[in-house]
């Protein structure tokens, strides 16, 4: 059940960021892995030759008092200042959640 359920979120968020970001970047591929807390990404950032990989490790999503927060432990990615840059300024932070991105977060808790 969690194979289709990824799916439909993974389709979900990348359509949402196409639509919202597509002047910068084209969301080629994201893939939710909800049972290892795992998410696999590739985007063609404008003006760049070739595609962006970047894996998140691990994430966890919680919930308090009604508001969601996103933390991400590890980062990779194919391009090393990206890999750095989220290492330093991503990964361990507690990011909270817009509201109005409450339905699809609940799917993945």
């Amino acid at each position: 059940m969690a194979g289709i359920k990824d799916t439909l979120v993974s389709t979900t968020i990348k359509t949402l960021i196409n639509s919202k970001y597509g002047e910068y970047a084209q969301m080629l591929n994201f893939n939710l892995d909800s049972d290892n807390k795992t998410i696999a990404l590739e985007v063609l950032l404008a003006g760049e030759d070739g595609p962006i990989s970047i894996n998140i490790g691990h994430y966890e999503l919680t919930q308090d008092n009604g508001e969601y927060y996103l933390t991400i432990d590890t980062i990779t990615a194919s391009r090393e200042w990206i890999e750095v840059f989220a290492n330093n300024f991503v990964a361990g932070k507690m990011f909270k959640v817009p509201s109005k991105y409450a339905n699809i977060i609940s799917m993945l808790i």
